[in-house]
């Protein structure tokens, strides 16, 4: 569960800093808009989380390198995926390239998120002292 509420919070601080950057390029004077819209984007992702957390409990259990970061990027795509497509059905938001537009920068920090969190590490040996 730890990790699963670490990639939430990379990818939704990854996500808005991201989208600040781009409105900042775009529109100087509209600093706050991705600030609210981050605001919101963590909200609604943070009801996500009961859906990511199964994929990265058997990404811990059965773990190899290569196998344990598939199934944790799978659950982030599927969850995007999910929220994406409730996000359209309830919301108006319009055309869902708009969509995209404002969410594409969340699904990067996540797919980081996951690629940081489950980097490969060396294997530390105890040293047993006389």
């Amino acid at each position: 569960m730890v990790r699963t509420l670490w990639i939430w919070l990379l990818s939704n601080l990854g996500g808005t800093a991201l989208l600040a950057l781009d409105f900042s390029f775009k529109y100087p004077t509209d600093l706050a808009v991705p600030l609210v819209v981050g605001l919101m984007v963590a909200l609604l992702s943070l009801a996500c989380v009961p859906l990511a957390w199964p994929f990265f409990a058997m990404s811990r259990h059965a773990c190899t390198e290569l196998r344990c970061r598939l199934l944790a990027l799978a659950g982030v795509l599927v969850v995007f995926g999910v929220a994406h497509m409730a996000l359209l059905h309830w919301l108006p938001i319009g055309p869902p390239s708009s969509l995209l537009s404002f969410s594409r920068p969340y699904l990067g920090a996540a797919v980081l998120a996951v690629a940081w969190l489950y980097r490969p590490r060396q294997k530390t040996s105890k040293v047993v002292y006389a």
